[in-house]
């Protein structure tokens, strides 16, 4: 049984036809990492004695992820627009999250830099895009590698302890301390898959 990230596939209206294939539901494996109780966990670990509520919330977690989906959400639409019409000038495969990240905010994303990028590629966004990344969706949809490593450099400011981690460091730690109901549907599309290998 093989595991593929969905990228933006269904976007761009790619079909596999591996029977043994199990392609994620959300963009990349980064993407099922992005939630409250691993960055709580690794919050938790570097304040013990402080009261969760009060340093890193479901509230603040909430909210952060929110802000930086609608600064992240019109790159991402550019990105996709850029692959569906196969734009040749470097996307999400070449440019990385630093590219984009504020030298006066602390690591989150600079919005200049953002405009600026999406004004010199001049490109219209279809209204298929606007609509494949609305609202929470962002989180699901949107590009693991950026989404993760600015809502890391987020907690991280917000977190009095910051604590130095790259992001292979950081994928393990979320890794371990991630609430494994977040894989259950995963897992039991991967049993399925390898039943049916079985079976035929």
């Amino acid at each position: 049984v093989f595991l593929v990230d969905r990228d933006w596939s269904d976007a761009l209206s790619i079909k596999y036809q591996q029977q043994k294939l199990v392609v994620l539901k959300k963009y990349s494996i980064e993407n099922y990492l992005i939630d409250y109780s691993v960055f709580k966990a690794i919050v938790l670990a570097n304040n013990p004695r402080e009261n969760i509520e009060e340093i890193f919330s479901h509230k603040d977690f909430a909210l952060l992820t929110k802000k930086l989906s609608e600064i992240l959400r019109p790159l991402f639409e550019c990105f996709l627009t850029m692959q569906k019409v196969k734009d040749p000038r470097p996307g999400c495969g070449q440019k990385k999250p630093g590219h984009f990240q504020s030298e006066k905010k602390r690591g989150w994303p600079d919005e200049d830099k953002i405009n600026n990028f999406i004004k010199d590629i001049n490109i219209t966004i279809p209204e298929s895009v606007r609509k494949y990344f609305k609202g929470s969706q962002v989180i699901e949809k949107g590009h693991g590698k950026y989404l993760l490593q600015f809502i890391w450099n987020a907690v991280r400011e917000k977190n009095s302890k910051r604590e130095q981690m790259d992001q292979d460091r950081l994928m393990i730690r979320l890794a371990q301390t991630v609430d494994t109901k977040v894989f259950k549907k995963l897992c039991e599309e991967i049993i399925k898959k390898a039943d049916h290998k079985n079976r035929g």
